[in-house]
């Protein structure tokens, strides 16, 4: 029960306590004053009858006596009026025995009122001649207390509704402050540090609301520093130091969201021509020098556009690449030309004749990484051939399989459910080893038993509109594999974005948490980050619509050059994944370690597990455990 509720039934039963008593106190006053006049008004009924009744009584003329006794009785203010002789007999005796009407029976037992008698005596000269005894009738009293009682109660009853409407209200004024600080937690505990403005008249909520202001703002400043610091150093992390190209993790990124988005274009793999004799001639500061001129050839050329876009990268030494999209051949070829000639001006500067030599090669939404690379690799040995700074483009082999005959397989797979769900890079725990984590992987094979590529297989059902069915009929695998063979530990479901996306796809997702009611410890809906950086408020609404149904969401292969920290912390998610170049050789690279050790700070203020992927060495196992990871998982090659 809230506080607000509390102080409200306390004050109401209070006031009811009170004014239940003071009910109490003005009926019992009113029943005393009641009696006491009763008493009185006995009293002087019997004197002044006596004195009336005198001389009749002394003329012995009853008849006389009785009539004026009568007229007094029948005005019904009394249930007897007795006239006894001076021997004690009785004269005249006149009886009231009729009910108290208008008065509940249980109002009469519960307020017994003492009946008020009185008597006077009658005497001839000295010598007593009667007594006449009056007994006052109850009822009437009984009538005007009830109704005071009626009364006093209608009004008690009024006043006391008014009191706690009017008291509801106030304590809604005065508890007010406890909402903005409640309302204010919450957002600290969601990572949006903002403040009350309005400072509370109540000197203790005044003086609470300033601690907490106080301290939004320097858990602000905090998590502003540690963003920039996260900035900082995946800034450092993703560019090279002497060039300030992107890397070549960066590249592998970039290359797999465009394959991923079904987006064509070219990769130009760029190597300098005998770097280390060049190095042997002119020292390091001067091939320092030449690799920063050749960079910044190459930087001058990107640009992002409508047309199409280019992005420069630096792998390693004189390796170099440029991913451009959106483009045709022709208009890469002309790229190449412009490089080539800004090339033999490069050369010119250095006394360098062969400068460098460029493979050029397409890809398609059915390539791998490895592959579009391999290709540029051929491409450019053949450039080598051509002659000085030259430059080949080479088109690819034909896929085995046309993009119809891909779709009619995926299809017809995916509606007969002739896919096997496996599960992969199991996370565990760094303190104690227990499995925390899971994640399920599709495999499918052609007529012939040739195992698919899950990365063709899922770019097929995103590309024909399949991927939803598919998601589905993952998620009803995991749950009916789950049921039969129980885990210790959830099982992280890839969704795709087209999933996300779909209203229909939520609905049933919906019904499905609905009906299992475990399933929210069964599952984790996870999403690439590459993959949301492309639709990031529908990703925002579906972290909520899981949240809402009591589910966790992880967000998988995070880098820096995909999605910023602030991003990260209006994301909200469960989990975050590191990427696999993130999670490696960290043991080696300060910048790495400084990352991590910001990520887990980050993850420990907005209540997010940071785990680390397909760590290879030991010694970067036994730094995540220094840092405090919660647990990580392990590639095949592990030593």
């Amino acid at each position: 029960m809230s506080l607000y509720k509390q102080l409200l039934v306390l004050v109401s039963c209070l006031f009811c306590m009170i004014f239940s008593i003071n009910y109490a106190v003005s009926v019992h006053n009113t029943m005393e004053y009641l009696e006491v006049e009763s008493k009185i008004h006995a009293q002087d009924t019997a004197t002044s009858l006596g004195l009336s009744l005198s001389p009749h009584l002394v003329a012995e003329d009853v008849s006389v006596v009785e009539t004026m006794m009568n007229s007094i009785f029948d005005r019904g203010y009394y249930k007897e009026i007795n006239l006894v002789g001076p021997d004690g007999e009785m004269i005249v005796a006149l009886k009231n025995d009729h009910p108290i009407e208008g008065v509940p029976s249980w109002f009469v037992a519960l307020l017994a009122m003492e009946t008020a008698v009185a008597e006077s005596e009658m005497s001839a000269g000295w010598v007593l001649a009667g007594v006449v005894e009056v007994t006052i009738n109850p009822g009437v009293a009984y009538l005007k207390l009830y109704e005071q009682a009626q009364h006093a109660g209608m009004l008690s009853l009024a006043m006391l509704v008014v009191s706690v409407f009017i008291l509801f209200f106030i304590l809604k004024y005065i508890l007010l402050p406890l909402k903005n600080m409640e309302q204010l937690s919450l957002a600290i505990a969601k990572g949006h540090f903002g403040s009350i403005e309005k400072l509370p008249r109540t000197i203790e909520f005044k003086n609470v609301v300033i601690a907490m202001n106080l301290m939004s703002s320097r858990v602000k400043g905090m998590m502003d520093d540690l963003n920039s610091k996260l900035k900082r150093i995946g800034e450092a992390i993703q560019r090279d130091e002497l060039t300030g190209l992107i890397k070549k993790n960066g590249f592998d990124t970039a290359l797999k969201q465009l394959i991923s988005c079904d987006v064509n274009g070219f990769v130009i793999l760029i190597k300098v021509d005998d770097l280390a004799g060049f190095v042997e001639q002119h020292g390091m500061a001067t091939t320092d020098l030449l690799l920063k001129d050749f960079a910044n050839i190459l930087a001058e050329k990107t640009q992002d556009s409508a047309q199409f876009s280019v992005s420069a990268y630096r792998f390693y030494g004189g390796e170099f690449a440029l991913l451009v999209k959106a483009i045709s051949e022709s208009q890469i070829l002309a790229l190449a030309k412009q490089i080539q000639d800004d090339f033999f001006i490069l050369g010119q500067k250095y006394n360098k004749a062969a400068v460098a030599h460029m493979g050029i090669t397409p890809f398609n939404f059915l390539d791998a990484n490895d592959d579009v690379l391999n290709a540029a690799g051929e491409a450019f040995e053949e450039a080598k051939l051509i002659g000085l700074n030259g430059f080949c483009l080479r088109d690819r082999i034909e896929q085995a399989r046309n993009v119809e005959q891909w779709h009619t397989l995926v299809a017809e797979i995916i509606s007969n459910h002739h896919y096997q769900v496996d599960y992969i890079q199991q996370v565990k725990a760094l303190k104690g080893n227990k499995a925390i984590l899971e994640e399920a992987s599709i495999q499918a094979q052609t007529e012939s038993g040739e195992l698919i590529p899950a990365r063709i297989f899922v770019s097929i059902a995103e590309k024909f509109n399949l991927i939803t069915e598919l998601d589905k009929g993952v998620i009803n695998t995991v749950i009916s594999q789950y049921k039969s063979n129980p885990k210790m530990h959830p099982i992280a479901v890839n969704l795709s974005l087209a999933s996300i996306q779909d209203v229909d796809f939520r609905n049933w997702l919906k019904q499905l948490m609905t009906k299992n009611k475990q399933l929210h410890q069964q599952l984790v809906f996870s999403v690439s980050t590459f993959s949301i950086v492309k639709d990031i408020k529908t990703y925002e609404s579906f972290v909520s619509f899981i949240h809402d149904h009591n589910g966790s969401v992880m967000l998988k292969r995070f880098e820096t050059h995909s999605i910023s920290i602030e991003r990260v912390k209006d994301l909200k998610p469960d989990y975050i994944r590191l990427s696999r170049d993130l999670s490696n050789d960290v043991h080696s690279d300060s910048g790495k370690q400084q990352f991590i050790q910001s990520m887990q700070e980050l993850g420990h203020l907005l209540g997010v597990v940071v785990l680390a992927e397909s760590v290879r060495d030991k010694r970067d196992i036994n730094y995540f455990k220094k840092v405090g990871f919660a647990g990580l998982s392990l590639s095949d090659l592990g030593t």
